[in-house]
């Protein structure tokens, strides 16, 4: 179990390794991209022995033995499910060149009291492998920070605002920028995650959950909205917050109410 935040802390990480695509919007933190077809129209299958369809001998024993697998299936979906041009890499080997780096620089830089998991990578994978096969979109913020497993205890600092550290609080903790009274602070401190129902003024929620405005004092820690509801922000979705983001030029008519919605395999597989 990874504390709060991983998901969209994560996302640095995503953006650099080319999953983000152009076209349409989202509001924040996360922008969305326009569904780009593969150039045959239809997403082939992964072909026998492909990384997106064959099972690793081995679970990753590192984060860049993890690095090197999931950089493997991106690339391989990248030829089949993406179209050619701005958002297709030339080969697999050109795109592994590019994205195997970034990933494992990425990675280089957690903090200390992050503790890489075996078990936790080898299931991130497998479930990438499964939804790589068919160019099923994935939460690839998810996926890439379930390896990660904090160990910082209750009430030790932690730093709130850096992807290196941000969710290394123990599992059932989370890193709280808040103290009791006065501005946030830094660094912030390893804190109880607040349940359901509970009120998130100036407190951080559990997986799951989201707190509309911290700084509301009637507050209270949510279910994150299906598809479809209304969002001012990605953390709020179990998908997507898709949607303009006002304030728009007039001449770009006016501002669309942003919705949870899917995400799209372009924003996984595609982008250079």
């Amino acid at each position: 179990m990874y504390a709060p935040g991983v998901k969209r802390t994560v996302l640095t990480l995503l953006f650099s390794l080319g999953c983000a695509g152009t076209g349409g919007s989202e509001a924040p933190p996360s922008p969305t991209v326009a569904q780009t077809p593969a150039a045959s129209g239809t997403p082939a299958p992964a072909a026998p022995g492909s990384p997106a369809s064959a099972a690793p001998d081995s679970a990753p024993a590192s984060t860049d033995t993890f690095c090197d697998a999931l950089v493997g299936v991106l690339c391989e979906a990248n030829q089949r499910c993406c179209a050619a041009g701005g958002h297709r890499f030339p080969d697999v080997a050109a795109c592994r060149s590019e994205r195997l780096g970034l990933c494992r620089g990425m990675y280089s830089r957690i903090s200390p009291a992050l503790r890489f998991e075996a078990g936790p990578a080898d299931a991130a994978l497998a479930e990438m492998r499964a939804a790589a096969a068919t160019c099923q979109p994935l939460d690839m913020n998810g996926i890439m920070g379930r390896p990660l497993i904090g160990t910082i205890a209750e009430g030790e600092a932690c730093e709130p605002h850096a992807f290196v550290n941000m969710h290394a609080c123990a599992p059932g903790l989370a890193c709280s920028p808040f103290p009791q009274d006065g501005p946030p602070s830094y660094p912030g401190r390893c804190v109880r995650a607040r349940g359901e129902g509970d009120p998130c003024h100036r407190a951080v929620c559990a997986p799951g959950l989201f707190c509309e405005d911290p700084a509301e004092s009637r507050s209270t820690c949510r279910p994150l909205l299906a598809d479809g509801a209304r969002c001012r922000s990605a953390d709020h979705c179990r998908s997507s917050c898709i949607g303009s983001r006002p304030p728009r030029p007039p001449e770009k008519g006016p501002a669309g109410e942003a919705r949870c919605g899917p995400r799209d395999a372009t924003a996984t597989y595609c982008g250079r």
